[in-house]
This record gives C-alpha cells, structure tokens and sequence, in this order.
C-alpha cells in the first residue's frame, strides 16, 4: 500500500510518519510511505506516482488541501483520503471529495490513529481492481480478486485465475508482483504468490486452494504465513 503525507508542517509529517513506521512494525504490512512539506513539489510528483491512501493538511500556505485531494481522486478515484486540520469548520468544503476520515490537530489517541489505518488498509484490500498483463496472446485486463496464484521462474510466469491460465514474461510483472503482495496475497515459496481469498484450507505444510490444487509452504515461512493468513481471516471471512 503506497501512502503519501502532504502537510506544511515538517513536525507534524514525522509525527504522522513514526506512527505509520509504528504500525508497520507491529503489524508486518507491507507499508510504503512518501511524504512532501512542499506540496507543489508532490504536485510535479504526481505525475509519477499514484497512491492508496493520503494524509493531506486542508490549510496549507498558498495551498488548498480540499483542490489537492481532488487532483488525487482525479487520477485514482479509489485512494483514500484522510484530512487533517486544526479547525473543525473547514470540513464543510472537504466533504466534496467523500474523505474517508478526518483528523483534528493533535491526534491524541495513538490507539484511534491505528484503528483507522487498520480500517483504511481492510478498504484498500478489498477493492477490486483489474491489472494489465502482457501475456504471449496480448494484453489481459484481470480482475485482481480473481487471481488464485501467481508461478513464476527465471525468465517467465503463469497466472491462474478463476476464467483461464496465461503466460508471459518475468519481466513484465515486477511491478504487479509488489502490488499484489501489498494487498492479500502471499509468497509462499520461491515460485508461488497466492491470492489468501482463494485458499479452501492449511494442511501441514500444504495450501489447499478452491480450484482444487494444493501448493507447498516454505517450511521457512510457515509461521509467518499462517499468522497473516488468520488476520486475513479475520478482517474477510
């Protein structure tokens, strides 16, 4: 999950920052994290870059954070925004843009802080979105939730869905690979990325998938795969 932090004020973008760094430690999610004091600087980044999720400051010198968060919304509709603001009153404006949540100037509670980014990446992992694969038939837009496992080796892939298998290069799937594994899927092993939906049971070291196979576990990885797989369970079943 890729989140940016935009806020004039330099103190309060680290204070945000730790607590991001906080609840990644915790949690193990994988958490990445960009932030920008001067907010044309993200202006001329945004071109760049697209994100899940937002902290904007709305009162910004020179700034509106409400035009900010439109701009975000523009390019990526399903990024999350979360406002922050020392004045309760400049929320009427902000509400045009359906923020996910808002925070006033100082955020007290360290607890309420991470209820809401828990909230935020349970939203971010259950959005379906479709990526573009460059496969040896083509280009295949593929819905993400419909994805049961990735295979790779050393020069290509295979995609296993619920409509069909493709093929292509290792090469054309880094990025794709980073995402998934930001959402519910999981490594299992050298070759496998499974999608976490798609698992029917555990058995020893084995994971049963709904489409009938059973793909091993690195032994190496076990614990770690099962304890995200029952907070998986815990968030979706």
């Amino acid at each position: 999950m890729k989140i940016v932090i935009i806020d004039d004020d330099q103190f309060f973008i680290e204070e945000i920052k730790q607590r991001i760094m906080n609840y990644k430690e915790k949690t193990q999610e994988n958490l990445i994290v960009h932030d920008f004091f001067d907010p044309q600087k993200f202006l001329d980044n945004s071109i760049n870059n697209q994100y899940d999720l937002a902290y904007i400051d709305i009162e910004m010198d020179n700034y509106n954070g409400v035009e900010i968060a439109r701009m975000i919304k523009d390019k990526n509709p399903n990024c999350l925004i979360i406002f922050i603001t020392h004045h309760i009153e400049y929320l009427n404006d902000a509400f045009h843009v359906k923020p996910f949540q808002y925070f006033v100037k100082p955020i007290k509670s360290e607890q309420f802080f991470d209820d809401e980014l828990e909230r935020a990446i349970k939203q971010y992992k259950g959005q379906s979105k479709k990526i573009l694969l460059n496969t040896t038939v083509g280009l295949k837009a593929i819905e993400i939730n419909d994805i049961i496992y990735f295979e790779t080796s050393y020069k290509g892939y295979s995609v296993h869905t619920t409509k069909g298998s493709y093929y292509g290069s290792i090469k054309t799937i880094k990025d794709i690979k980073e995402e998934l594994e930001a959402r519910h899927f999981f490594k299992i092993q050298r070759s496998y990325i499974v999608n976490m939906f798609h698992i029917a049971s555990i058995e020893g070291h084995f994971a049963n998938l709904d489409n009938g196979e059973s793909v091993s576990i690195s032994r190496n990885i076990l614990r770690e795969f099962k304890s995200k797989y029952f907070r998986y369970l815990e968030y979706f079943a």
